[in-house]
């Protein structure tokens, strides 16, 4: 995804917040759940309530927007996503666990509704940390060698045309049928030629380049340059029995 259009989207994310933080301060009838009280305490823990919504989501904006912009600048797309999803579905929940109740809530139901919060933190963080970790995983086979995971791919020896390692990716202009997370890429992608290619890379150095009869291009990386060398040094000794 471009810079510009990155940026574009924390901008629009927070000044969106900012603004109907802002609005719902002057009408809180809008929130949802919220009743004033008819008596004096009641209107108290109201205003109280209110004062705290407001601070916590003008620190929310201002957290999504610093983690953005640091994010882009560390070009780290893994970070830009959970600045941007986390604290956005973490600060309505926690807000909405205070709400001025008008009986008293019970330890149990408290503890029920910080589980809820603690499982949809859980289910941002942890699919894209698992996605974030996985290397490059390859198996060799008598006639073939298969990419494991997602986007899979069978080649078989055979076919392969040309082989060799290569410092840089081609110019990518877009991804046609794929997934990027920072210096993992998987699927297909469109070079600035026009070509599509199919992409298994994650680093941003040292790559192997397959070319098979056909004339579809793979490319594969693993994390630590050494154990793509040794990838590729490995291919060429089965293509070297055949």
């Amino acid at each position: 995804m471009p810079v510009t259009i990155q940026l574009v989207i924390v901008i629009f994310t927070s000044a969106l917040l900012c603004g109907v933080t802002l609005w719902a301060v002057r009408c809180p009838n809008i929130i949802s759940g919220v009743r004033w009280g008819n008596t004096p305490e009641e209107v108290e823990q109201d205003r109280l309530w209110l004062q705290r919504f407001y601070r916590v989501m003008m620190r929310t904006t201002l957290v999504i927007f610093v983690g953005g912009v640091v994010s882009i600048v560390l070009k780290s797309m893994l970070l830009y996503v959970l600045f941007l999803c986390v604290p956005a579905f973490v600060a309505p929940l926690y807000l909405a666990l205070l709400v001025p109740r008008r009986k008293t809530v019970t330890p149990g139901r408290k503890a029920v509704c910080w589980g809820i919060i603690v499982f949809i933190v859980l289910l941002l963080v942890m699919p894209a940390v698992h996605f974030y970790n996985k290397d490059l995983k390859v198996v060799f086979a008598s006639d073939y060698l298969e990419i494991k995971g997602l986007y899979g791919q069978t080649i078989r020896y055979d076919d392969i045309l040309r082989i060799e390692e290569c410092p840089a990716l081609p110019e990518i202009s877009y991804r046609a049928n794929g997934l990027s997370l920072d210096a993992t890429n998987l699927g297909y992608f469109k070079t600035r030629n026009g070509e599509t290619v199919k992409l298994f890379t994650h680093s941003d150095s040292c790559f192997i380049e397959i070319e098979d009869c056909r004339h579809n291009r793979f490319y594969l990386s693993r994390k630590r340059v050494e154990e793509t060398s040794e990838l590729y040094d490995a291919i060429l000794s089965r293509l070297s029995e055949k």
